[in-house]
């Protein structure tokens, strides 16, 4: 991906563990190559130029270290993955899949195989992928907890991340032609990180990137174009070396960040002569910030990198590589005890897996955002979702188009009021190697009788909920309209486990709109009847009308495209009304329903006429959605 691995890390490559000393030998180990002919074609000057290629690879200067394979004669099946690799890990998805290609059936770790197949998706070879998912899925033994067996099947159905109603903008006046990546907003602050040249650099290089090394810059989020001003965040907590992600606590009084290993400004390195990543904090101390502190759970011999702190301060989630994992790069969460921070804790395999998790943001009541290579994606990392409490995390969430690509998509963060959002990707069309993107998040709002829960230690006779959807996670809002000035607002991610009248269970689906997926009433093909889960789907939404007299909505039906437009049009109109007639049979008047049958007109993915798709990918189009046609509660 790019400069994100510069910040972030990363030993993981796992050649990084592995002695790459090799005996004279070994150099004629080559795919497609004679010995004899090796042994003229070698000379002296070349085997001086392959030991000081390996030495760049192994110190992660990796442009340099590409250029310098470039030039040798031929290259034993290990320089060819090594080469692979540094193409990979500075985004070069063309040359990584080439030089992949020509060591893959050779290949000496499991890991090869996943990270060739994120390389072919991302270059859109979609059937080829699918062969390497399983591959190292097979290589796994049943040990695979991301299942890539399962990827190979979906990986076909680039439908299945439905693209949302949200408009992604590139944020062209902060980017640049370097890397800008991992903003975070600080009230109407934008904090990121950038290679653009800053003050106390030094004049240093990169090695990884052949680029300035990262620093913190800021701009007001709220100006025109022709008004942006992007400054150095602080000459104080500058150094020659990485500065990177980065989080804020207290107002911005505190800031957890990114850096190199340093003491004193001098350099700290681990056992290799690697600097190593670590988490530093520090404080407003008069009108700057205090010397940087090396926080006390770091590993000299790890990268701890990427802190998202949890909003009452009391939890740090952060990415690591250090032993005990279960990969490259994992997630872990401390806990502030007393002033000091706690032994990490891994977030366990339902989070990590045996690829990368990096980039945590923590938000509202136990959500976690996160990049991975390792769950099903796009292409290249994608941004997922995950509620998290002491006792669990839910199963990963791909939070889909726009916010996923076939690129690597990371860093996603949300303003405090979840309604505006940013994030970072390398996706086709940006200005520079990485970009950032802003969102906003347009909201419904309905009103809910009886979620006394949900504002505790206060009398809740009724509430607006105020949605705003990200995919499959409505952000709720609730502010209760039974309490004098000012009112009191409770605001977090929707979790299934709040007891509101079944509402969890129905709104996993919200949009922009106000149109909510009954997410259980599908249809056979070319048939209108009720199923008995569908029956049930329904017994839900009276639930909610019953407690909500006031509310009118709109039952809207829709098909795939199989079948004639004017064929479909009637059968969705049918299903639409048998819908609506089975509510009315169960007490609620029809004249706060509207049946409205659509079609195929509004199809979620890719299946249109003359496309073939599987069976499911038909399936999700046909489907039934309320729309709120009236909210008295406002």
């Amino acid at each position: 991906m790019k400069p994100i691995w510069i910040i972030l890390i990363i030993n993981i490559i796992y050649f990084n563990n592995i002695s790459f000393t090799e005996s004279t030998n070994s150099c004629f180990r080559v795919l497609g190559v004679e010995q004899d002919t090796s042994i003229n074609n070698f000379r002296k000057k070349d085997f001086k130029k392959q030991k000081k290629a390996n030495q760049l690879y192994d110190r992660l200067a990796y442009q340099k270290a590409i250029s310098l394979y470039q030039e040798l004669p031929f290259l034993t099946i290990r320089e060819k993955s090594k080469l692979a690799n540094a193409y990979r890990l500075t985004g070069d998805t063309k040359n990584a899949e080439k030089w992949y290609g020509q060591f893959i059936d050779h290949a000496e770790e499991p890991i090869d195989y996943l990270h060739y197949a994120r390389i072919l998706q991302s270059n859109n070879k979609l059937e080829q992928s699918a062969i390497y998912f399983r591959k190292y899925s097979d290589y796994r033994k049943g040990s695979d907890p991301t299942n890539s067996k399962e990827f190979s099947k979906r990986v076909l159905m680039p439908g299945r991340f439905n693209a949302e109603d949200i408009d992604l903008k590139n944020v062209a006046d902060i980017n640049s032609e370097s890397y800008d990546f991992s903003p975070v907003v600080l009230d109407d602050k934008l904090i990121f990180v950038s290679t653009r040249p800053a003050i106390n650099d030094g004049g240093n290089i990169d090695p990884w990137v052949d680029e300035n090394y990262t620093s913190l810059f800021q701009t007001e989020r709220r100006v025109t174009a022709s008004d942006r001003i992007v400054s150095l965040f602080a000459e104080a907590l500058t150094s020659a070396y990485h500065e990177g992600p980065s989080s804020f606590q207290n107002h911005g009084e505190i800031i957890y960040f990114t850096r190199s290993n340093l003491r004193n400004d001098e350099r700290v390195n681990d056992k290799n002569g690697i600097m190593k990543l670590q988490i530093f904090s520090s404080h407003i101390e008069g009108d700057d910030w205090s010397d940087p502190v090396r926080l006390n759970f770091n590993l000299i011999n790890s990268d701890n990198c990427h802190p998202s702190i949890s909003s009452d301060g009391s939890r740090l989630y952060f990415a690591s590589n250090r032993p005990g994992g279960y990969g490259g790069m994992d997630l872990y969460v401390t806990e502030n005890r007393y002033g000091l921070w706690t032994n990490p804790k891994n977030l366990g395999p339902s989070i990590n897996t045996p690829a990368n998790e990096f980039f945590p943001f923590s938000y509202g009541d136990g959500a976690l955002f996160f990049a991975s290579d390792g769950w099903d994606g796009l292409g290249g990392l994608d941004i997922f979702y995950s509620e998290i409490t002491d006792e669990s995390r839910s199963d990963p969430i791909n939070m889909g188009r726009p916010f996923n690509s076939e690129f690597d998509d990371f860093g996603l963060v949300l303003d405090s009021k979840g309604e505006e959002g940013y994030l970072s990707s390398n996706r086709k069309g940006g200005k520079g190697k990485d970009d950032i993107y802003s969102f906003k998040l347009v909201g419904t709002s309905l009103s809910v009788a009886g979620l006394d829960e949900l504002l505790r230690n206060i009398q809740v006779h009724e509430a607006i909920m105020s949605f705003k959807k990200l995919p499959g996670i409505p952000i709720i809002k609730v502010i209760s309209s039974a309490i004098t000035h000012p009112p009191r607002i409770s605001q977090s991610i929707l979790r299934k486990s709040m007891q509101i009248p079944r509402v969890a269970e129905m709104l996993d689906e919200l949009n922009d709109h106000g149109r909510i997926l009954l997410k259980n009433i599908y249809y056979n093909l070319n048939q209108y009847s009720l199923s008995i889960q569908s029956k049930k789907e329904l017994d839900n939404l009276i639930e909610i009308l019953a407690i909500n007299p006031d509310m009118r909505i709109e039952l809207g039906s829709h098909t795939d495209s199989r079948g004639s437009s004017i064929y479909n049009k009637k059968l969705s109109s049918q299903r639409a009304e048998a819908a609506v007639a089975y509510i009315v049979g169960r007490g609620i008047s029809p004249t706060r329903l509207k049946a409205q049958g659509y079609g195929e007109t509004k199809l979620i993915n890719r299946c249109i006429d003359g496309i073939r798709c599987f069976e499911e990918e038909h399936r999700i189009n046909r489907r039934t959605e309320i729309k709120i046609l009236k909210d008295e509660g406002k």
